[in-house]
């Protein structure tokens, strides 16, 4: 990638995010038991680079096509060392991500409140919505003072999957159909 080329990334921030989903005590779906060195993408095919106000500079990268792939990699002010790590999403991948966005919209129906800042579900709209633009213009930058505020995280633990339906749900439990467009069986009463 010319990005990477020109150091616009870090190869090696990207090395070490790929290198702990290799060390991952839990395999991930549809990519084996042992992960080997060849069963890991070598080269990202698409990523979305950001530049916050405060010069803290972001990379998002996509790497083969599992949407299982939950890596990352950082560096810390005055620490040499990179901090990385992966994440094993669950036994039936991203489907147990969905729980915490379930869990938020009960929340809102019953109290009638967001259960996290909704500057935060602006915000990613605002980078995304940028990231197609810049795709469309060609990898042009695109400034966004539209998204220049900031807001107060609050603590969203309670929302999300902790592991403790991996105990019912394993990887050994046949995943459901999905919603298919022309799928009768979902149709058809139980």
């Amino acid at each position: 990638m010319q990005a990477a080329k020109s150091g616009r990334w870090s190869r090696e921030l990207a090395d070490a995010a790929m290198q702990a989903e290799r060390t991952l005590n839990e395999p991930f779906r549809g990519l084996g038991k042992n992960l080997g060195k060849g069963d890991i993408p070598t080269e990202p095919s698409h990523g979305v680079l950001l530049t916050y106000r405060d010069g803290l500079r972001g990379t998002v990268l996509k790497y083969g096509s599992s949407s299982n792939r939950w890596n990352f990699a950082c560096r810390l002010k005055g620490e040499p060392q990179i901090q990385a790590t992966a994440m094993f999403n669950g036994p039936w991948g991203n489907r147990n991500l969905f729980k915490a966005l379930s869990h938020s919209v009960q929340h809102f129906f019953r109290l009638g409140r967001a259960p996290y800042p909704i500057e935060r579900t602006l915000l990613v709209s605002g980078v995304l919505d940028a990231a197609m633009w810049s795709h469309e213009l060609k990898g042009c930058r695109i400034h966004t003072p539209n998204l220049e505020w900031s807001y107060s995280p609050t603590d969203f633990s309670a929302f999300r999957e902790t592991g403790a339906s991996w105990q019912v749900l394993t990887r050994d439990t046949p995943e459901e159909k999905g919603f298919e467009p022309g799928d009768e069986d979902l149709m058809k009463p139980r």
